[in-house]
């Protein structure tokens, strides 16, 4: 009776085991059938736009370029803020986009803004009808030529002479700015023109000059004496380099005794052309 009470008991640990188990892998199962991936949010990194104050800010650089052609070929500055820009005012419709190529709303703008700066009348009369043949253009954009993505046609022209009317409102201002600049360069030339005047720019144009002559003919010696000491050990002496050095001494001391001359008269005070050097290292009118 004791022996089959201990099996009962046996057999009872044996199915409390068993049902832990059983319990633990039900429970695992469940967690892997029930396992969601955790949400990832991802943040859009919000790409900047031209503001039409950032298109008015481009002008200064564009009517003030030496090379005017080359400027407005690559007016406005491409990249992700102007595709931005596009997308902001004009939607899908790319025949208002402002860009590169055939744009009317470019062809547009270079032609007010050029009109605006222009000072002879006869090229400002030309612009004016360049101008007034893009906003022809833009106008003649509707949804039955262009599709769809032009639906807002009317919507989009309103921004391109929204964009005109901020250009001529601006225009005033940067004149004025170009003015000063204009104004400030001229004072700087007048400075500068009365500056190297006198004489003590004069004395130190002349003493550099004097003093680069003589660094140029004391490398030609050199040179000329290291050919010399080869020709000694190899018995050959190229004679057109003593002849290119020789004559490059030549014209030194020809110059130097122009500018000594001068020199002198400016008050110099060096008793030779070698002893000459400049009064000063760097342009006294450089201020």
């Amino acid at each position: 009776m004791i022996a089959v009470n201990k099996y009962a008991q046996c057999l009872l640990v044996i199915c409390v085991l068993s049902l832990i188990s059983f319990c633990a892998h039900a429970a695992g199962l469940d967690d892997v059938l029930n396992y969601k991936q955790p949400v990832v949010v991802v943040e859009e990194k919000a790409v900047e736009t031209y503001t039409f104050q950032d298109i008015i800010g481009t002008i200064p650089a564009l009517i003030d370029a030496k090379s005017p052609q080359q400027a407005r070929g690559n007016w406005p500055p491409r990249g992700e803020k102007l595709d931005a820009f596009n997308k902001k005012n004009f939607g899908e419709c790319q025949k208002f986009y402002l860009e590169e190529g055939s744009s009317y709303t470019r062809k547009a703008l270079l032609s007010l803004i050029e009109f605006l700066f222009e000072e002879n009348e006869s090229r400002k009369v030309y612009l004016q009808r360049e101008l007034e043949w893009a906003l022809g253009d833009l106008e003649r954009i509707s949804p039955e030529l262009n599709g769809v993505k032009c639906s807002a046609a009317q919507d989009y022209l309103l921004k391109v002479k929204e964009l005109i009317n901020a250009i001529i409102q601006a225009a005033p201002d940067i004149k004025k700015e170009k003015q000063k600049e204009k104004q400030k360069e001229q004072e700087k030339s007048a400075k500068l023109a009365v500056c190297q005047n006198t004489n003590a720019y004069k004395l130190h144009r002349v003493s550099k000059s004097i003093e680069h002559n003589n660094s140029l003919i004391n490398q030609a010696q050199l040179e000329m004496k290291r050919e010399e000491e080869v020709a000694k050990i190899s018995g050959f002496l190229d004679k057109q380099v003593m002849y290119n050095r020789g004559n490059k001494i030549a014209l030194g001391n020809r110059y130097n005794a122009g500018l000594f001359e001068e020199y002198r008269q400016l008050g110099g005070t060096a008793k030779s052309v070698e002893q000459v050097r400049a009064t000063s290292a760097s342009d006294p009118c450089d201020k």
